[in-house]
């Protein structure tokens, strides 16, 4: 149920911890999320850069998503509507440009 009710869109006060608690869940490896990561993938996109989201999210976000790897997320893609896929690209080129140099 926690997955579904996401991402949160109408209560801006809990939606950055809900959203950093699902970040966390997903950066520590839960099983569960691992087996819903097309889910926890289109909540990452909806948030992404959003005011549901906060710059440390934002920056995990680039991170799962960089380090999912390629096949992974052709595998993903899928999945997901033409909006989101472009989402991704775009998640991805602000991954390499954030990146240290």
């Amino acid at each position: 149920a926690f997955l579904n009710a996401l991402p949160l869109t109408e209560d801006l006060e809990q939606a950055g911890p809900t959203h950093e608690l699902l970040m966390e869940f997903v950066s520590e490896g839960h099983p569960f999320f691992q087996e819903h990561a097309v889910k926890v993938c289109k909540v990452f996109l909806d948030i992404y850069g959003r005011d549901t989201s906060s710059d440390a999210l934002n920056e995990g976000i680039r991170r799962v998503l960089s380090q999912a790897g390629e096949e992974r997320l052709r595998q993903m893609k899928a999945a997901l509507t033409e909006k989101q896929k472009k989402r991704i690209t775009k998640i991805l080129r602000d991954a390499r440009q954030k990146q240290p140099n």
